[in-house]
């Protein structure tokens, strides 16, 4: 890190920021502060504080949602404003999470394990092409390598200290030591500081030269668990390489490519989805609503028929009730859409006293009231008994678990509709019902789920008053 920059103070904070699924209202939460103090001391309070991902509440409308980004911002203002989008699509579990910190944090073990094998695999790289290693250091580095060495000189450009490096009568073993001496910052304050988890290659190759990049990503030791991110940095910088190996790492990068397609696109889905989450919480709210106004429609139908039925003002009101209703269910049906699959359990309207249960001794009815009627039955699967009745009327059957074409169609050819509770959604229920309200169907609510005691009931229900 630059000396300068290290010895800045700085107090940085954390906020969880993105934008509302449901209204696109901007929103932010600070979720932490780590205080005033030196950058070097904040890069290393870095490395030990861990931000957990939780969901924002929107300011204007109340929806919950999971944040986009973390953004640090500096409250001094000498750091410009840091922003790291949220990757969803390769979040880590928490035993994940712990496992890498912990390799994380024991990187310097690691590297310490096996340094000296890696600089003599990285000076054996120097020396098989001397002049092409020299030639991507900086005269910085070179300075640094000749203070090591004891050698004074006066070095004004890049190009001026490489030409100087080059024309030195150096042995075998003092081009090591100057490659090592020249190279220890880009070893331990890059790769070794930041760690594989932080490491930015495509940057590293323009500051310190695509070779000794490749090389040095290739062969620094870090633990097993930062494999992975060794993996997807190295395929960046192999996207056009020549050599024996060229093949191979060529297909790594492309294989990495795809890995980091597939994860933008799965984070893509993942605010997608919460968008469509949100899109149906409105439409469970306007459902409701809608169900709540059907309720008060019907009400209001049937107070008007009680109060005056022959009132020709009245029976207008009716009819745009009616219409109202239509409507409704229209947009019942679109927002329904919208909704994951309906439960079975539903909440009946009050429709007065509770039909009988099955009894073995209440008399049959008369059917003479079903002759020539068409009888709907919803909910359940109830076709096998229908067919095996013997009775004075069509009877059609329907699933009352979906909604479509085949509930719409048995709907219109129904005289009287039978809903059997606890076998119906709540959807194919109120559909149903506002048809029954729209079309003055006779409808009921039953209990029972015997095909001659549904008979019995509808019977009863189509009798005169």
């Amino acid at each position: 890190m630059d000396t300068h920059m290290a010895k800045i103070q700085v107090h940085f904070k954390v906020f969880s920021v993105g934008r509302c699924a449901s209204c696109n209202a901007y929103n932010e939460v600070m979720i932490y502060d780590y205080g005033r103090m030196t950058y070097a001391e904040m890069e290393k309070k870095m490395d030990t504080v861990k931000h957990e991902v939780k969901n924002l509440q929107c300011k204007k409308c109340g929806h919950w949602y999971p944040p986009k980004s973390m953004v640090y911002r500096d409250s001094e203002n000498k750091i410009p404003e840091l922003s790291q989008e949220i990757p969803y699509g390769s979040l880590r579990t928490q035993e994940e999470s712990a496992e890498w910190m912990a390799a994380h944090e024991a990187r310097y073990e690691v590297f310490e394990s096996k340094a000296s094998e890696f600089w003599m695999a990285y000076t054996d790289f120097a020396l098989e092409d001397w002049r092409a290693a020299v030639n991507e250091l900086t005269r910085v580095e070179i300075e640094s390598a000749y203070k090591e060495m004891g050698i004074k000189s006066q070095l004004r450009t890049d190009q001026h200290a490489r030409k100087d490096a080059l024309n030195r009568n150096l042995s075998d073993a003092d081009k090591r030591i100057f490659w090592r001496a020249a190279n220890e910052y880009f070893v331990r304050e890059e790769l070794l500081y930041i760690g594989a988890v932080g490491w930015t290659p495509v940057e590293y190759a323009k500051t310190y030269g695509r070779r000794r990049t490749q090389f040095a990503m290739l062969h620094f030791p870090v633990p097993d668990v930062h494999e992975p991110e060794r993996t997807r940095s190295v395929a960046q910088l192999f996207r056009r390489d020549r050599g024996d190996n060229a093949f191979l790492l060529r297909k790594l990068s492309t294989l990495n490519n795809e890995v980091e397609g597939a994860k933008k696109r799965a984070t893509e889905y993942f605010h997608a989805n919460e968008t469509l989450k949100a899109e149906v919480a409105v439409g469970q709210r306007k459902l409701a609503e809608a169900y709540d106004r059907i309720r008060q429609l019907e009400d209001a139908l049937q107070a008007s028929a009680l109060i005056n039925t022959g009132d020709s003002n009245d029976k207008r009101k009716i009819r745009e009730q009616k219409s109202f209703i239509s409507e409704l269910l229209t947009e019942v049906k679109r927002l329904q859409k919208l909704l994951p699959e309906a439960s079975a359990t539903v909440d009946f309207p009050d429709t007065g006293p509770s039909e009988p249960e099955d009894t073995e001794n209440d008399p049959p009815q008369s059917y003479a009231s079903l002759q020539g009627k068409t009888l709907v039955i919803i909910g359940g699967d109830r076709s096998e008994q229908a067919s095996n009745v013997n009775a004075p009327c069509r009877i059609i059957t329907v699933d009352g678990m979906t909604m479509g074409v085949e509930l719409d169609a048995a709907l219109k050819q129904a005289d009287i509709i039978v809903v059997l509770k606890w076998h119906i959604s709540h959807a194919a229920m109120w559909t149903a019902r506002a048809h029954a309200i729209e079309t003055d169907t006779p409808i009921i609510y039953s209990s029972p789920i015997n095909i001659a005691r549904i008979l019995d009931l509808a019977a009863k229900k189509l009798l005169p008053s």
